[in-house]
């Protein structure tokens, strides 16, 4: 079997991406983009993980307090992220 072109042989998959359909889901069409109420829980769960933090720091369990902290603030960059495509999708900057 000959193949008239070599972006479409088997050994090269990837060098024909203009043929890929653009119809894949995108994460501003999801449900958590959607609703305000899932980057406020993020928000929430945030600061609960800040003052898990905070009151292991002052009984002594650094080690701990230094873990919540970076739980705290991967939801907090989570809680922020999903804001922002929230507010673009209200505005209209969807695509």
């Amino acid at each position: 079997m000959r193949y008239s072109t070599p972006a479409a042989t088997p050994s090269r998959p990837g060098r024909n991406l203009h043929a890929v359909d653009d119809d894949r889901y995108d994460v501003r069409d999801s449900r958590s983009v959607r609703t305000p109420w899932v980057w406020r829980g993020f928000l929430l769960m945030s600061l609960v993980a800040a003052g898990i933090a905070i009151v292991l720091a002052g009984n002594g369990a650094a080690t701990f307090a230094a873990l919540w902290g970076v739980i705290a603030a991967g939801w907090f960059g989570i809680s922020m992220w999903l804001w922002r495509m929230h507010s673009q999708m209200l505005r209209g900057e969807h695509h």
